[in-house]
């Protein structure tokens, strides 16, 4: 009862566009400390997501999610071509992260760090990103 008194309460509020404003902004910047950072790890160990939800982010599409399904250069967050190289020889060119990882078998993840500078080779492969 007390927390649907708090919910009522809460919905009947006014909310001026100037304090929504400052209410936006004001984590930007500010990062977790570790130990807030773990303490939500442990929270959410264990915990799993219903059915309905995980179908629900396999299949949306459209405004909430409009790069879904578009692969390679036409999508909107296309950083270029990515080429594999084993043993100094080229082994081909691909378009994005996950061509590449889906072709080659080796996580998105790790491909990545490759490109960022974290790690020298994944699975025996170097790689260099061109525009």
């Amino acid at each position: 009862e007390y927390r649907k008194k708090l919910s009522d309460k809460a919905k009947s509020r006014v909310v001026s566009d100037e304090q929504k404003q400052k209410l936006r902004g004001y984590r930007i910047g500010k990062s977790l400390s570790v130990e807030a950072r773990k303490k939500i790890s442990e929270a959410n160990k264990g915990r799993k997501n219903s059915d309905s939800l995980l179908l629900y982010l396999k299949e949306r599409v459209g405004d909430k999610n409009p790069a879904y399904g578009v692969r390679g250069k036409e999508n909107k967050n296309f950083k270029g071509y990515i080429i594999a190289y084993k043993n100094g020889v080229e082994v081909g060119r691909f378009e994005g992260l996950k061509d590449c990882a889906d072709k080659l078998i080796i996580t998105k993840t790790k491909i990545s760090a490759v490109l960022n500078g974290r790690r020298n080779m994944t699975g025996g492969y170097t790689f260099k990103r061109i525009s």
